[in-house]
């Protein structure tokens, strides 16, 4: 009896069983009957924008709008590019449904614009690439109370530092919570993925000169005369090839949840007096500080693994910056009119080169700019994720080079000001 309910359950489940004899076939289904009543009119808010005057142009060449398709092997007689992305494959396949799919995305990233975390896993899912370390539970609740404990800072920062650690008593706790945080977050989750992410990165003390985010936008910007033969854009290519889009996502969701946690957690600290940190790591320079109007020096260059600002009209040269030596990089700034501007041909403010790069601010009426035609930031990657998120305030951007709006040197963008909704931005995939 056991061995034939086992069968009975095994052929339902679709798996052959062999038997004494020829099971019979099972019956085919009736088919539902058909509905007499018309469709549903499509709500309005999904119908195409694509009018009558569509159909008549169809109309003149003997197409309609079922039979004006152009599939995957046609395309395939004419594509150039290694790396499609599925929202470029749904759009050959039906162009009419660009402006509803542009509605549908743009609602969406809105939607997620409110935590840098959430925006990034919209842009990961663009790419085909699901990333949630939150569905099942906070990943971050042990941590967050291991960098409220007395001494988090210090020992976050023990293992990048082996002559010592700077005393830190200066630096407000909500500010040691919030920094202990990120520090944990980079070296202990987001610096592993990483380094599966991307197996052809170039690293420190392996011999090999660290390719600079100017160079990596060489063969995206513009065909090089003097490599007729196209060797640079056969190593972008190369690289690109071998970038793991999910666990380079999953490192940045690493960063990105710390980061909005922290920014949290620095809304405590907003109003305390004057007060300076700064301590050289394996990994970049850590500077906190606030209580007054800070402008970076000659001092301030970088490379940044961590910047904090509590408050004041703080003017800023550099930070939010990955690369292949330091791959993670954060700027968190509480308040105050700020002026983000990096030197030309720099990466910036939320610029992810072989990493993750993320600025956070999280209050006034701030300027962010760049300059030079290979410049790379305000939320934008080559082989790494970039993300700028500004809550609050009457802001204004304005990029040349690589960054949201534009990816050549021809490109000069301006983004509005006065926005009803904080900006995220996030990157495109690796690809020319």
């Amino acid at each position: 009896m056991r061995k034939a309910a086992v069968a009975a359950a095994l052929a339902l489940a679709g798996c052959a069983v062999r038997g004494t004899g020829e099971a019979p076939s099972p019956a085919e289904p009736p088919l539902p009957a058909a509905s007499s009543r018309p469709l549903p009119e499509e709500p309005a808010a999904l119908r195409s924008l694509f009018g009558p005057e569509y159909d008549e142009a169809l109309a003149a060449i003997g197409l309609t709008r079922e039979t004006a398709r152009i599939t995957a092997s046609d395309f395939s007689l004419v594509a150039q590019g290694r790396f499609p992305t599925a929202l470029f494959a749904g759009l050959v396949e039906d162009p009419t449904l660009a402006d509803r799919w542009s509605r549908t995305l743009r609602d969406v990233a809105f939607a997620a614009a409110g935590t840098t975390e959430t925006a990034s896993l919209y842009a990961a899912a663009r790419l085909g690439v699901s990333v949630r370390p939150g569905l099942l539970g906070d990943p971050l609740a042990e941590e967050v109370k291991t960098a409220a404990l007395p001494g988090a800072l210090e020992e976050a920062l023990a293992p990048l530092m082996p002559l010592g650690v700077p005393p830190t008593e200066q630096v407000p706790p909500a500010v040691q919570a919030a920094a202990a945080l990120v520090l944990r977050a980079a070296r202990l989750r987001a610096i592993p993925w990483l380094g599966r992410a991307l197996p052809e990165a170039p690293r420190p003390g392996d011999g090999s000169r660290a390719i600079t985010a100017a160079e990596s936008l060489g063969p995206l910007m513009e065909e090089d005369s003097a490599d007729p033969l196209g060797s640079a854009r056969h190593r972008f290519e190369r690289t690109a090839a071998a970038t793991d889009q999910g666990y380079l996502a999953r490192a940045a969701a690493e960063v990105l949840l710390a980061a909005d946690r922290a920014a949290g957690m620095l809304r405590e600290a907003a109003g305390a007096p004057p007060f300076e940190f700064r301590a050289a790591t394996t990994l970049g320079t850590v500077l906190l500080r606030g209580g007054g109007d800070d402008a970076d020096g000659e001092g301030d260059r970088g490379p940044f693994l961590l910047r904090i600002d509590t408050g004041g009209d703080d003017r800023y040269g550099g930070g939010a910056a990955a690369s292949p030596e330091f791959p993670v990089s954060v700027l968190l700034d509480v308040s105050g009119k700020d002026a983000y501007a990096a030197p030309p041909d720099a990466a910036a403010f939320g610029a992810g080169h072989f990493g993750v790069g993320v600025l956070l601010d999280l209050a006034g009426d701030d300027r962010y700019a760049l300059a030079g035609d290979r410049s790379l930031g305000l939320g934008a990657g080559v082989f790494g994720v970039g993300a700028l998120l500004d809550a609050a305030g009457d802001d204004a951007y304005s990029g040349v080079g690589f960054c949201p709006g534009g990816n050549d040197s021809r490109s000069r963008n301006s983004c509005p000001r006065n926005s009803p909704r904080p900006v995220a931005c996030s990157p495109p995939a690796p690809s020319p």
